[in-house]
């Protein structure tokens, strides 16, 4: 689907003040006149605000946000157009080099297309024919549509241009808060403890009665091994001896999802499930209205052990309450991808990263039993976590970037994405991950994405199509694919070899290998001047020890009729420790802070 109105929904300072500001100390010559545009809203999530808090930008003014003819299109499973996130109340016209369509379904309509939704498309085959052995042909028919069935697209859509809906909340959970939260589930015990653990529960148990509570293991079924009863496999508890307890199971085999183990729980009509996995305990699982809670190994431990300590054991999971402005925040969740780069290791991977850990957005009315609270209507909105949830707030900000400076190009939007990006939490210290380890560019890329710092980067690294071409051949791919796949009579330099890839105009730097017997490697890249025409920047280098980088030349001057230059770094290590050494280059003026972080591997 194709959306627009694509300007998070940052608060707290005068958009349309801050530009002009910027444009008039950059000093375009070419700028007549500069007037506010339409006041349009957007977001459903306030995970824009937590971004927009950590780029350290302050201002008393006040704004809306400025209107966008940006574009935002989204493969995914589909739209729920009912959804008030996909409301076009005050968006203007769609613009007029929009040449799409809004494809009807079975149980979508042109109507379900709008101002906000300006587009629509299912793809499939419609009608096709098959030759029988009699040779006729049967014609067969598909029926499709846009519409979304499963909510993944309609979260995503959302979140990257969805429009602002008051007091949006899942069942009063994450209600207008920012992305530095967390949502508890809290285990009373019979001995008085208390325990934290996490989850999306919406039970309607209270600390008046608490329930027997036991280990998977001891309601097992008759002749199931007691590692599965650990893990809830299906069919491994004995229903009788379920029903009515609160059980603990474990997730030491990774091919029973939670959803799963919840399933077998309560299909036994357990009162609840407390969960011990390490891996997941930070990520917020929805159990709707069936008690759980999940918690690591050490509380785990101390739950068993009350459990073997006396003969009546008992607990209750109290309903899920929100803790704002959690810290640290934010962390790495275990499920963000890590690098380095399968493909090659001469392009960092990843580039940035961007909040998808219980990501409030819209989604498809779930009236599936056991899901909705007893009196309450199916939510609109749903709590999401994946990678899935944080692409769409990138394709947002670059949305975003966009709607501002128009004639940037895509490779443009993305190098001040990165070298914008925050690298510290909430509390001033590194980001860390979800084992509370400093995380690294392999784990961040160029850290956490930083929308309104990436609207005036100073300098950008603009990846060209020729980059991408040679990349194919210091790849490896003939000249001949290359021609065929560009259309072009493209040559490939004279000296292709994939050690060549860390020369490719990107705003970071990754060398694969790098024989500390064998010299220096030496680097080159090309930044654009987008700040202001008579600038000075100054280099410097956070490098790990024994890991010497150097910069030529180390100070770089703009002026109104050069607006680009070119500069090497040198990396050479005798002394480094083997493996990935991290650090970053910094290029500054006095108002702006390039930085290009860099992964080199020692060997």
């Amino acid at each position: 689907m194709l959306l627009r109105g694509s300007v998070p929904c940052l608060q707290r300072m005068k958009l349309q003040y801050y530009l002009i500001e910027l444009i008039l100390k950059t000093g375009h010559d070419e700028v007549v006149s500069i007037f506010p545009d339409p006041v349009l809203q957007l977001h459903t999530t306030r995970s824009w605000d937590f971004l927009e808090a950590a780029s350290g930008i302050q201002s008393n003014y006040e704004y809306q946000n400025i209107s966008s003819d940006a574009i935002i299109g989204v493969i995914d499973t589909g739209i729920w157009p009912e959804s008030p996130s996909f409301k076009d109340d005050g968006i203007g016209e769609i613009p007029s080099r929009w040449k799409g369509v809004c494809m009807e379904g079975s149980d979508f309509k042109k109507s379900s297309c709008n101002r906000k939704i300006i587009g629509a498309r299912y793809y499939g085959i419609k009608e096709f024919s098959v030759q029988s052995k009699s040779n006729s042909n049967k014609t067969h028919r598909m029926t499709g549509s846009p519409r979304d069935f499963d909510g993944h697209g309609t979260h995503t859509a959302s979140t990257a241009a969805g429009a602002t809906v008051g007091n949006a909340s899942y069942y009063g959970l994450a209600r207008a808060s920012s992305i530095d939260r967390d949502f508890k589930s809290t285990i009373l015990l019979g001995n008085g403890k208390i325990f934290q653990g996490s989850g999306i529960s919406l039970s309607n148990l209270t600390r008046s009665k608490t329930y027997p509570i036991t280990f998977g293991e001891e309601v097992a079924s008759e002749f199931t091994p007691f590692s599965e009863a650990r893990n809830c496999f299906p069919g491994s508890l004995n229903s009788r001896k379920v029903e009515g307890k609160i059980i603990v199971c474990t997730s030491t085999d990774p091919s029973i999802p939670r959803a799963i183990k919840k399933l077998v729980v309560e299909d036994d009509k357990a009162k609840g499930l407390v969960l011990i996995d390490e891996a997941e305990k930070d990520l917020p699982f929805d159990s709707g209205i069936f008690p759980f809670s999940e918690v690591g190994n050490i509380v785990g431990s101390q739950i068993l052990n009350y459990i073997n300590s006396t003969k009546n054991p008992t607990a209750t999971i109290l309903p899920t309450t929100e803790t704002r402005r959690f810290k640290p925040a934010p962390i790495v969740a275990y499920f963000s991808s890590r690098g380095p780069g399968w493909l090659t290791q001469n392009i960092l991977k990843p580039d940035v990263m961007a909040p998808g850990v219980a990501i409030l957005a819209a989604t498809i009315p779930n009236k599936e039993e056991g899901s909705v609270p007893n009196g309450r209507k199916p939510s609109q909105f749903a709590l999401r976590s994946g990678t899935s949830m944080a692409c769409p707030h990138v394709s947002g900000a670059a949305a975003f970037i966009k709607s501002v400076h128009h004639r940037w190009s895509s490779a443009m939007i993305k190098s001040a994405l990165m070298t914008t990006a925050t690298v510290s939490n909430n509390i001033g210290r590194p980001l860390t991950n979800s084992s509370n380890h400093t995380s690294n560019p392999h784990e961040i890329g160029a850290g956490e994405i930083n929308p309104l710092k990436a609207l005036d980067p100073g300098l950008v690294f603009e990846t060209t199509p020729i980059d991408y071409l040679n990349f194919f051949c210091y790849y490896g791919i003939s000249q001949k694919k290359i021609r065929v796949i560009s259309k072009t009579n493209f040559s490939c330099p004279k000296h292709s070899s994939e050690d060549r890839i860390s020369d490719i105009n990107y705003p970071s730097i990754s060398i694969g290998k790098l024989d500390r017997n064998q010299g220096a490697k030496i680097v080159r890249r090309t930044v654009t001047n987008v700040g202001s025409p008579n600038a000075l920047y100054v280099s410097s280098v956070d490098a790990p020890p024994g890991l010497v980088v150097k910069i030529y030349p180390t100070k770089i001057a703009f002026s109104k009729d050069s607006r680009r230059a070119s500069f090497r770094v040198l990396f050479q290590s005798k002394e480094a420790s083997r493996g990935y050494n991290f650090g970053a280059i910094t290029l500054s003026d006095d108002r702006h802070v390039v930085r290009i972080v860099f992964a080199v591997n020692i060997e």
